[in-house]
């Protein structure tokens, strides 16, 4: 027998199965592949949860204000959160490790003919992925992923192949795939930098399971987001002044502080400082990333420690594969899990063939469907002659392509009839998009507005409203930014208004 890589198999010289059949024994090598990609992942998202709980522990412990707070930070030490968290990693990095082993093995197995040469210029490659995890500091967990998920993938697929004797069935297997190549083609003029945003606007927050789907990302996304993200991408950092000497402590407390990098005079801080003669010395994890005068240093801090933070940065790759996957790893997962459970739907269907052909076309027509509902609503011509037609429309998705040309225009949104209407909409997307229009409104009850928008139910609309406040630079409501952080129970609500204080000019201050 031999396979497809839409997860089909063949028995050539014997009576063919149907092909829903057939398709464990090859969907087999990618659970396999996300079973060890959940595992491992949940791992390193524990390991990164414990660590920065302690960071954050100590954070609390020298006075700073906590991000997250403690209650949240308590649930860092919790096994779920950090299983919840790794959902997001064995959804993209974990699919795309799969998929790309199973099309690896495809080719070489069934183009190739287990051509040694081939065998060992993958496992070149495949070596060139350690290289590249572990290009600035060893990262075992990290390295395991990439590892065992491969590994894991063709030993399955080895163990559960037979050879064939005849290749002339692999072209009539390329139907399986012409569906997702014609899909990629005809989505990607959709690709831009709004089709992540306008994919949660117009399918998951238009639906009740849509819904929970937004929600579960926003509320664990940034467990595993912790374990990558650099010094530059966090709302603050730690860092160990205790080698200094007391009176250039204090003067670098001050300066790194003003930028988010907080003493708490430990060890396993992200960033420890000393000094050499006239010269600072950044340490991360123990190793040297940079080194420069103290003059130079206090003359531009966020110069040096955007260089520091580009040098201590160990997760480039693994953040670029992760991305790499999510964009075309979890596309392919989700269209093959379509497809195969449509072939067990049609089941009683005993001839392969009409199972595939009315499968294939079926998942390709979804796909399609998807597309033209998803380019309708984005399609919404605005100009400013028919702006205040678009904003009164009956059609929330008109409303919300009126918002964004409000905001790309920073036209003053509450000057229109419609403006009080949208506040109460029962669209998520659309009170999402006026609570980021309302930062360039100059009517004195905007800011009331965006305050009222702090007890939105929805933590996306929470998010964005926090942002308007910071940016409109009206220093009163630091005291109302900081109880909205004290009292959610969102993280990600938390870390937007923390950057909206920032926003207004509040620094961080020790009051241990």
């Amino acid at each position: 027998m031999l396979f497809d890589i839409s997860g089909h198999i063949f028995f050539v010289g014997d009576k063919v199965a149907p092909a829903y059949r057939d398709s464990w024994p090859v969907l087999r090598p990618l659970v396999a592949g996300l079973c060890v990609s959940q595992l491992v992942a949940t791992l390193l998202v524990y390991r990164s949860n414990r660590l920065h709980h302690y960071l954050f522990e100590k954070v609390h412990e020298a006075g700073y204000v906590t991000v997250p707070s403690p209650p949240i930070m308590d649930s860092l030490l919790s096994v779920f959160p950090a299983f919840h968290g790794a959902v997001l990693f064995t959804l993209s990095l974990g699919a795309g490790l799969s998929l790309f082993s199973m099309a690896a093995f495809w080719v070489w197995d069934r183009w190739l003919e287990q051509n040694r040469r081939c065998f060992f210029a993958l496992l070149v490659m495949w070596a060139g992925c350690f290289i590249a995890v572990n290009a600035k500091g060893i990262r075992p967990l990290v390295t395991l992923y990439f590892a065992l998920v491969p590994a894991v993938v063709w030993f399955t697929l080895n163990r559960w192949k037979r050879r064939a004797q005849n290749l002339k069935r692999f072209r009539a297997g390329l139907y399986h795939i012409l569906p997702i190549a014609f899909l990629a083609v005809v989505w990607m003029p959709q690709m831009d930098r709004h089709l992540f945003v306008d994919i949660r606007d117009h399918i998951l927050l238009s639906s009740a399971m849509g819904q929970k789907i937004n929600d579960f990302y926003y509320r664990y996304t940034l467990y595993p987001a912790y374990v990558f993200k650099t010094f530059d991408q966090k709302i603050y950092n730690t860092c160990d002044l205790s080698l200094l000497e007391e009176g250039l402590a204090g003067i670098l407390r001050k300066r790194l502080a003003a930028r988010d990098f907080l003493d708490i005079r430990d060890e396993r801080a992200d960033l420890q400082i000393e000094s050499a003669g006239k010269n600072l010395v950044f340490r991360c994890r123990g190793k040297t990333v940079f080194n420069c005068p103290i003059e130079t240093f206090l003359n531009d801090p966020a110069d040096t420690l955007s260089i520091v933070s580009k040098s201590a940065d160990s997760n480039r790759f693994f953040r670029w594969a992760t991305f790499i996957s999510l964009v075309f790893g979890f596309p392919i997962l989700i269209y093959l899990l379509v497809y195969q459970s449509m072939c067990f739907i049609l089941r009683t269907l005993s001839k392969r063939d009409k199972v595939q052909g009315i499968v294939s076309g079926t998942c390709f027509l979804m796909g399609l469907a998807t597309l033209i509902a998803f380019s309708h609503h984005r399609a919404t011509e605005v100009t400013e002659q028919n702006f205040e037609a678009v904003i009164a429309s009956d059609r929330w998705q008109d409303r919300v392509a009126g918002l964004k040309f409000a905001i790309d225009r920073k036209t003053d949104i509450a000057r229109f009839g419609t403006y009080s209407e949208m506040l109460n909409s029962h669209h998520i997307p659309e009170r999402y998009w006026l609570a980021r229009a309302l930062r360039f409104s100059r009517s004195s009850s905007a800011t009331a507005d965006l305050a009222a928008l702090l007890n939105d139910p929805q933590p996306n609309v929470v998010c964005m409203a926090l942002q308007s406040l910071g940016a409109r630079r009206d220093r009163r409501f630091v005291r109302v930014i900081l109880e909205t952080i004290e009292q959610s129970k969102n993280w990600y609500v938390q870390w937007y208004g923390y950057k909206a204080m920032r926003k207004l000019g509040w620094v961080q201050k020790n009051s241990a």
